[in-house]
């Protein structure tokens, strides 16, 4: 029996006519890996949109939690409590002694001070960002975790430009 070919939706079309722009501009070195990626965005192009999600706003708030899960934030302002901490051994980080489970870039402290070890970035020309031992940013309970470190430039010196 013949099986039927599923035509391709405007969506879709458009996420295909996106990779093929992006792989046009794109370092032959670097060609090879776009197979997998537009493999895999396209299967999940289609997923969402066989749930009938696109556009409209239904779709951002779904693309929203989408980002967030992916990136491994919390949905939620984490609350500090025992039940959100995993024990680890200090060889780590000296001090170390607690990851959060709900967001493994936020660890506490020995003494107990909760950090978000992606508090900061740094840069000196705006475009290459970098994180260094003050890119802890201490915090406090509840958190609402930042999608995105604070960002400062610095200058030639290394001191923050005002």
């Amino acid at each position: 029996m013949e099986e039927k070919v599923k035509e391709k939706s405007e969506f879709i079309e458009f996420v295909e006519r996106e990779f093929d722009i992006l792989e046009e501009q794109t370092s032959e070195e670097t060609k090879n890996l776009f197979g997998e990626l537009r493999k895999s965005c396209i299967a999940m192009c289609e997923l969402y949109e066989e749930q009938g999600k696109v556009g409209g706003w239904k779709s951002k708030s779904i693309l929203r939690l989408f980002a967030k899960l992916a990136a491994y934030l919390p949905l939620t302002p984490l609350q500090g409590t025992d039940d959100e901490w995993i024990e680890v051994d200090g060889d780590r980080v000296d001090d170390v002694k607690w990851i959060n489970k709900r967001c493994p870039r936020v660890y506490k402290t020995r003494s107990g001070e909760a950090f978000d070890l992606q508090g900061i970035a740094f840069s000196y020309d705006g475009s290459t960002w970098f994180r260094t031992k003050d890119s802890d940013v201490l915090i406090e309970f509840p958190y609402d975790v930042p999608p995105q470190p604070a960002k400062i430039m610095l200058n030639k010196d290394g001191n923050p430009v005002s």
